[in-house]
């Protein structure tokens, strides 16, 4: 780019390039990013970063062969590698962070090299070329001229719903033909879908999730972006597929032309409040607005299962129909009045049965039968009544909680070979403990019989503390990516997801990513 291919007037005060805008001999915007003008692979002249964060930074670049602009994307996630002033090599950690670095290096590779065989599809960006460099590696795009939906957003407001859906449309076109091949996004959200001045749709970012590293980062967000990732994806046993796509491009969908970011799946598994956008007064036909919720669904098995079905629905006029949540609500219900009356007979029997309740040789739900021998009756408004968790499966214990109007909370995982894997084993207060509602109920949940850690086989980790996840995996011999959320039902420093479900083998040059709850206000007043 010397000279910048003979476009700069001899004498002009700076000489600037008229392809990315760089001012001749301007440092970089930051020490460990590579200065402009640097040359890759003979061909590759890097200018300007257009962006960077946890795993990489983007340039915008020339190829000089093909005398055109183009997009230059660099693996340098911060945590385990830097660069220093003036160089080109990156500097890379040395033991597991070093470990860490090479197995996100791989998955940034062979994803380019997946989505290259997709060049043809108007919906993705197109890539042009990958290689080895500076001790990392690189990916050469297309350069996009535009904005994402999270800028036009933030600039110009929500989208008229006719043009919100002719986006969508678009981008599920293309994911008709990506799911084909196997690939979900897993990363859909309105900001990594672009909006080019032509008036073209580009998803960008496919694969983050696969490449990001962000050990002890706080900072990323990659795998789960609160409002637009599916329940499943917070699940070490939660099957994704196409389902999850269209749950992340819908909600994508929903803020565009309302404005709100929909709530956590996770909190509406507990209680959904998502308002349809006619609510919100968005005016759209009620039959499309159909297809929206449909695709919003929480529970995977309810949702819209593909985009052709959620295209259908889109443009089918009056044929979507609401579909039914199978997510059933709980309800703790009234005391009996003959309940009261045999109370004071039932003396030494009532004892016993306690006992065998308490011990989940009996099983009563809804602690009416407690209740009635409490001699507590009617409720106040704010108060509700806790049920007895004993015994449930994590979900449907989740889903009994918000029936009593309760917040669920895992406070750890334990082993017990008399108790199935993620069946409840203890909650506090116990059942039939009248409370207010909305109060938290922690519960401690069966890891099952107790297994030997086996080398290159992945345990089951989830609500067990960081600490100890952390030394299972080592015992394993498996590398570890941990990221940071809030979650309102698992523990401050617990894990929340992994990635990898149990009893996987795992590659040597393969990590799983856990997810550690960073906790959130109602935990912290429950603990507190």
């Amino acid at each position: 780019m010397a000279e910048y291919g003979g476009n700069i007037r001899e004498g002009a005060v700076a000489k600037r390039c008229p392809y990315c805008g760089y001012v001749k001999d301007s440092p970089p915007k930051e020490a460990y990013h590579l200065a402009p003008e640097t040359i890759l692979q003979e061909k590759y002249i890097v200018g300007k970063v257009l962006g960077y964060g946890g795993f990489g930074v983007t340039y915008i670049g020339f190829d000089v062969q093909l005398e055109r602009k183009i997009a230059i994307k660099e693996y340098l996630p911060t945590n385990f590698s830097t660069r220093m002033p003036e160089e080109t090599r990156l500097t890379i950690y040395k033991g597991e962070n070093g470990e860490q670095f090479r197995a996100g290096l791989k998955g940034f590779i062979d994803e380019a090299r997946r989505l290259s065989k997709l060049n043809a599809l108007p919906g993705i960006v197109d890539i042009y070329d990958s290689f080895l460099q500076n001790e990392t590696g690189y990916i050469v795009m297309e350069y996009l001229e535009g904005k994402t939906i999270k800028e036009e957003l933030a600039e110009n407001g929500v989208f008229e719903y006719e043009a919100a859906k002719s986006i969508i449309l678009k981008i599920l076109s293309t994911l008709k033909e990506v799911h084909k091949e196997g690939i979900i996004h897993r990363d859909i959200a309105p900001d990594n879908v672009f909006l080019l001045k032509n008036g073209e749709v580009r998803m960008i970012d496919f694969g983050a999730s696969r490449y990001a590293s962000t050990l002890h980062s706080k900072s990323l967000s990659v795998i789960l972006k609160p409002g637009y990732a599916p329940e499943e994806q917070y699940r070490s046993h939660g099957f994704q597929g196409p389902w999850s796509d269209i749950y992340a491009l819908a909600a994508t969908f929903y803020k565009m032309i309302t404005g709100v970011t929909p709530e956590e799946s996770m909190e509406r598994m507990m209680k959904d409040n998502l308002k349809e956008p006619s609510r919100l007064g968005v005016k759209l036909p009620p039959n499309e607005e159909n297809a929206i919720m449909n695709a919003l669904l929480v529970k995977a098995s309810d949702r819209t299962q593909t985009a052709e079905i959620f295209e259908r629905q889109l443009t089918a006029g009056d044929e979507a129909k609401r579909a039914v949540s199978t997510i059933q609500k709980y309800d703790a219900g009234k005391f009996p009045r003959w309940a009261k009356v045999l109370s004071s007979c039932l003396g030494a029997v009532i004892l016993v049965f306690l006992v065998l309740q308490l011990t989940g040789v009996i099983d009563v739900r809804g602690g009416s039968f407690v209740s009635a021998i409490s001699g507590q009756g009617q409720l106040a408004e704010n108060e509700t009544r806790v049920p007895n968790f004993i015994g449930e499966q994590l979900d449907s214990a989740m889903t009994s909680a918000d029936g009593a109007s309760l917040q669920l909370m895992v406070t750890s995982k334990e082993y017990n070979d008399k108790v199935e894997a993620d069946k409840v084993m203890l909650q506090d207060p116990p059942s039939g403990r009248v409370v207010d509602k909305q109060s938290t109920v922690s519960v401690v949940i069966s890891a099952g019989a107790e297994i030997v850690v086996e080398k290159g086989f992945m345990p089951d980790v989830t609500f067990r503390a960081e600490e100890e996840a952390v030394k299972m995996l080592e015992e394993a011999g498996i590398a570890y990516n941990l990221l940071y959320e809030n979650s309102d039902i698992v523990l401050k420093g617990n894990i929340v997801a992994q990635d990898i479900p149990a009893g996987t083998n795992v590659a040597e040059d393969e990590s799983v990513n856990l997810v550690v709850s960073l906790g959130s206000n109602a935990q912290e007043n429950a603990l507190g």
